[in-house]
């Protein structure tokens, strides 16, 4: 299995592990084993699982029908019913069965028991009592909630337990540029506006949609019985650009897409045309030049409109930090080929793959190349992963399928931890704790 902090899982009539010099480190004896995870490891011995550290020293006992997951000072496994959580001498670390739990993050995690949510720290103590339906992160430390099982209306609170605003949100976003986008229903209505992040209304709820704040300015919708349309808002909510456009994207790099009659276009921040609407297809700026359709096929534009010069590019797809992702033309479209060109046009990750997940846009890239998994580096080249699947979670962290589960890595390949469920993102989660602060 792959290294992990300088150990490698090994199988020779046993599981053990080696060093990068391929010596043994710890003998060949287990059923299986699971990659080292900061100095300890979970191992399979007599058809349980437990934990050991570096050096071979047993630090959890053999209890779990599933690998171990480690939080510091403690270890967890689910034996598809409530969580248990243990400390080295295997006894249960909270007295209550915790149904679902978060990663800890600054000791304090999500959880859920009696089909209840609250906050709970490593101790088991609930920092925030589990008397909620639903929880859940939505930026500069807040959180919805609601009270209701099903369909519940929506408030705020802090970690503490603080209530910033009581329930009243059919609908929230996640907030941008200290604005959070809401959703009331009004007269079986559904009506948009933005509170701040003492949960107060800096916009009312007076459109039919809207999106996020983007460089100061939110796109928003009005309807009337002339039909829907879009214009532009500044965080205090004074119209900026009036409605008048079929459909209208978030600004980016000083320009934002707008659209009407089945034509995009772009504006500036104050409403002024800049490209005329004659694309089919129009992208967001993205340094310095966009990806547009004025037929069949993409091409890139700078801001004054002007065509960029491609070579052997088939297709343009999303941007990412240096450029974006592209496809040659050197293959049929049965077997296209992805990689990654500048914003003028020059190949930066040669079309080698059949598969690049753009992520945040942030390298390396999750990637496969003939049926083999891997993350691309800006320069092209290749961290190996051993697996056929892999896709990004979010946070810098990617999930490589596995026979019996998933194994979860960070940016440098480092093995974060194994499971046998499906990882379905990661996301940051600003809980309080002894070093309060945004985490993972």
């Amino acid at each position: 299995k792959p290294f992990s902090n300088s150990r490698a899982a090994v199988y020779k009539n046993g599981w053990g592990y080696i060093d990068r010099l391929g010596r043994w480190v710890i003998p060949p004896i287990y059923e299986d084993a699971e990659p080292n995870v900061d100095g300890l490891a979970s191992v399979k011995l007599g058809g349980r699982w437990g934990g050991i550290d570096a050096e071979g020293k047993q630090v959890f006992p053999f209890l779990s029908p599933w690998p171990l997951d480690f939080f510091g000072d403690f270890a967890s496994f689910s034996d598809c019913s409530p969580w248990r959580y243990l400390d080295s001498t295997g006894k249960a670390v909270f007295d209550q069965q915790i149904e679902w739990i978060s990663d800890f993050v600054s000791g304090i995690a999500m959880a859920k028991i009696n089909g209840m949510r609250g906050l709970i720290d490593a101790r088991g103590n609930w920092v925030l009592a589990p008397v909620y339906h639903q929880i859940l992160p939505v930026g500069e430390g807040r959180f919805v909630f609601s009270r209701a099982p099903l369909n519940g209306k929506l408030g705020l609170l802090q970690a503490d337990g603080k209530i910033i605003c009581e329930p009243l949100f059919d609908e929230v976003g996640e907030f941008s540029e200290g604005r959070l986008r809401v959703m009331l229903t009004l007269y079986d209505e559904k009506k948009w506006g933005f509170v701040d992040v003492e949960g107060k209304w800096v916009v009312p709820p007076i459109y039919s949609d809207v999106k996020d704040f983007r460089e100061g300015l939110a796109a928003v919708q009005v309807t009337d019985v002339g039909g829907a349309r879009w214009g532009y808002i500044d965080r205090d909510g004074k119209t900026v650009v009036p409605p008048c456009y079929f459909s209208a994207e978030s600004f980016s790099e000083g320009f934002a897409v707008v659209g009407d009659a089945g034509k995009y276009g772009y504006i500036d921040r104050k409403g002024g045309i800049v490209l005329e609407m004659k694309f089919y297809r129009a992208g967001n700026f993205h340094l310095g030049t966009a990806s547009v359709s004025a037929g069949d096929s993409r091409r890139l534009i700078n801001v004054r409109g002007e065509g960029i010069p491609l070579t052997d590019v088939s297709e343009i797809g999303k941007p990412v930090s240096t450029g974006y992702i592209a496809a040659g033309t050197l293959f049929e479209w049965k077997n296209c080929r992805y990689g990654v060109i500048s914003p003028t046009g020059k190949w930066l990750v040669e079309p080698l793959y059949q598969y690049v997940d753009p992520g945040d846009g942030t390298f390396p890239l999750a990637a496969t190349r003939d049926g083999i998994a891997c993350l691309v580096n800006a320069d092209g080249s290749v961290i190996a992963v051993d697996s056929k699947g892999i896709r990004y979670l979010g946070c810098g962290y990617f999930a490589c399928s596995q026979k019996d589960g998933e194994r979860v890595i960070d940016r440098t390949g480092k093995v974060i931890f194994s499971t046998p469920f499906w990882v379905f993102k990661a996301q940051e989660v600003p809980l309080p704790g002894p070093a309060s602060g945004k985490g993972k």
